[in-house]
């Protein structure tokens, strides 16, 4: 089958499909409605050809269908038989496709699709890019017959593979095979939007919601964008699967909010859960290996545009600097190619950033003037493998950085120091940087030489507990060791785990950890006890973000969940869910978004309530579509609105019940007398 298409409204539902051996199957359900099964009811054999599209206009009750035989072919019910219980159709029309010389290979029609009205159209897109028009010479005659009316020259480069009419806005979309979709005027036929695959790949189906105004796009590597036409922006865009997988078809359930998405395998069904403008930054061609957000008043004042940012690293050896009022990155910085990037952290006294590296490197990168150095130390000293985690550390003034490795070293690195030759320079300049030097090493696998990796010694995450001058630090021995850093003192262990620990975060009293082991474990710090378990995450937990504003704690993992905690209940009061192996999580505390990395390259914008994140920061979960709602309700009783970006095209039937136009309740009011 190539092609199948369905009408509701005739005889009681009626499917029409095509197939590769040339014919058309007409299916209809009992009439009677004992039964919601589809039975087979006529075949159109009239093509030669693989049928390529079909269309069925209610309206006239004709089926129009399009082969690659060249041809054109309508059906009309015989005449006769328009009242019986099953249809029985006729074809009355062929229309050969005129060859415009394409390598002798010809012209075929490779979309359909039916305009209705007052003026009946069948619109064909084309294997040129163009879309043809036809009309009906005589509508309510007998010998119907349709002929062209004008032909759209080069709207696509490529073969048209759909074509959607929206009638309630008198919009045309169509979608090639050139990897655009076009939006056009169904009067005029004027483009008023062209929207390119950003994957570099064809769509490969469109739907319009009816009820938000938006347009639904698919692709063939999976991907779901969700389009206001007229910003030309998605207020949504990514994969839906984990793994890639083409998409054939979508279809919107809009009573349950509900999309079903049907795949070359499968047909699955999503909830779309609006309201929290979540969408996919894409920038990076490597899986996401931390993000870092910064508030404008967290940027130096040299070099803050008041507006906030955020910092990105990616396995494609990259580092990347954001502006997030229009995600357009400012800064792109790339690592040497034999020292690819492994981790990062933001350094808040020095205002540098700190790579570690799979060759053990450590550098510290400034982003305002794009340089970068490579922290030196003896040669048997520091890192001779990869460098798997690094943490700003503080103590006495002094700014240190944490890292550690597959060997099980922790490496103690002084970055900065406050005095008063830092506070004259800062006031002028960013920070002071004292000479950086390793100051000392912690060998946390005894017996052992450097450079000799030992299964379930390697540490995947270090963090410092400042109330206690400790360094905490984890991996797969699902152990957690706490080390002193002025005295080098081994002070104990953590246990509880039963797989690696990927991540940390810390709150005073109490540190959280996330495992393989798919939970998150609560810790007495005082005491060096285990408190609580959080098992929710169904697959590895990755990356955990402790929200001081609020006193929540968040975390991520690779079953694509964002779960948000109350760490009083320790329960879950608000969870996420996407189709993404995530990675880290950051956060945007004035703007209540948090950041999330994901393996799929991309970085997730996701908004939260005020009241998870901090209370005095802004709302970006409000229902856009409500407000501007709203405003359209405002701007009906002739109050003066401003629309600012929403402006989208409501009808004016939604608010007719509640704002009924005064000239029509006039008009319903005489005739309902004069019926009296």
């Amino acid at each position: 089958i190539t092609c199948l298409v369905y009408e509701e409204k005739l005889y009681n539902g009626v499917i029409v499909s095509g197939s590769a051996d040339g014919k058309l199957k007409v299916w209809v359900r009992d009439p009677e409605g004992n039964s919601d099964k589809y039975k087979y009811n006529q075949s159109l054999v009239e093509h030669s050809g693989t049928i390529l599209a079909v269309a069925v206009s209610s309206q006239i009750n004709i089926i129009a269908s399009s082969s690659t035989d060249k041809t054109v072919r309508l059906y009309k019910v015989q005449p006769g038989r328009e009242f019986f219980m099953y249809p029985f159709y006729i074809c009355f029309q062929s229309i050969a496709q005129v060859s415009r010389d394409v390598g002798g290979m010809g012209v075929w029609v490779s979309s359909l699709i039916w305009k209705e009205g007052d003026e009946v159209q069948l619109l064909a897109g084309d294997s040129l890019g163009c879309i043809k028009i036809y009309k009906p010479k005589n509508l309510w005659k007998e010998n119907l017959q349709f002929e062209l009316s004008s032909d759209s020259q080069n709207v696509h480069r490529l073969i048209i593979s759909q074509l959607l009419l929206v009638p309630q806005e008198n919009f045309v979309f169509s979608l090639s095979y050139d990897q655009s979709l076009k939006g056009l005027d169904a009067t005029n036929g004027s483009e008023f939007v062209c929207l390119w695959n950003q994957n570099r790949c064809f769509y490969t189906s469109a739907i319009w919601d009816i009820t938000n105004h938006e347009l639904i796009l698919s692709d063939e590597r999976g991907y779901i964008g969700v389009y206001n036409v007229y910003h030309e922006k998605p207020t949504f865009w990514g994969s839906l699967f984990q793994e890639e997988r083409k998409i054939i078809g979508l279809a919107l359930r809009e009573e349950k909010k509900e999309l079903v998405v049907a795949t070359e395998t499968s047909i699955e069904l999503f909830y779309m859960r609006r309201g929290q403008n979540s969408q996919d930054i894409q920038g990076h061609d490597g899986p996401i290996i931390k993000v870092h957000g910064q508030e404008a008043y967290q940027i130096h004042r040299l070099h803050s545009n008041d507006k906030p940012r955020f910092i990105s690293t990616s396995m494609d050896n990259t580092i990347k600097v954001w502006n997030f009022s229009d995600l357009s990155i400012l800064v792109s910085m790339n690592a040497p190619q034999r020292a690819e990037i492994s981790c990062m952290c933001y350094l808040t006294l020095s205002s540098l950033i700190a790579t570690g590296h799979e060759n053990g490197a450590i550098m510290l990168w400034n982003p305002e003037i794009q340089e970068k150095i490579r922290l030196r130390c003896e040669p048997d000293q520091g890192h001779r493998n990869t460098v798997t985690a690094v943490s700003q550390a503080y103590s006495k003034d002094i700014e240190f950085l944490l890292s550690v490795d597959y060997d099980g070293l922790i490496c103690i690195w002084e970055i900065t120091e406050k005095n008063d030759a830092y506070r004259q320079a800062s006031e002028g300049s960013s920070g002071i940087t004292v000479f950086p030097s390793l100051r000392n090493t912690i060998r946390t696998t005894k017996n052992r030489n450097i450079g000799e990796s030992e299964t379930g010694h390697e540490l995947f995450c270090v963090i410092f507990d400042e109330n206690r001058r400790n360094i905490l630090a984890g991996g797969n021995s699902s152990e957690i060791q706490v080390w002193n850093i002025m005295s080098l003192d081994f002070v104990g262990k953590l246990r509880g785990h039963t797989d690696a620990i990927n991540a940390f975060a810390i709150e005073q009293n109490f540190l959280y950890s996330g495992s393989d082991d798919k939970t998150i474990k609560v810790w007495d710090l005082e005491n060096l006890l285990p408190l609580y378990t959080l098992s929710k995450h169904t697959l590895p937990v990755r990356d955990l973000l402790f929200i001081y504003e609020s006193g929540h704690l968040v975390t991520c993992g690779n079953d694509g969940k964002i779960i948000i905690w109350n760490t009083q209940t320790m329960e879950p009061v608000k969870t996420f869910e996407r189709n993404n192996h995530l990675s880290t999580l950051s956060f945007l505390c004035i703007q209540n978004i948090l950041l999330v990395g994901t393996e799929q390259n991309t970085i997730l914008t996701v908004p939260i309530e005020p009241y998870l994140g901090n209370i005095n920061g802004e709302d970006h979960t409000v229902d856009k579509n409500k407000i501007h709602l709203e405003k359209k309700k405002k701007q009906k009783r002739g109050e003066l609105v401003e629309f600012d970006d929403d402006t989208r095209s409501i009808l004016s039937e939604e608010l007719a019940e509640e704002y009924p136009d005064p000239a029509e309740e006039l008009l319903k009011k005489l005739v309902t007398r004069d019926k009296k």
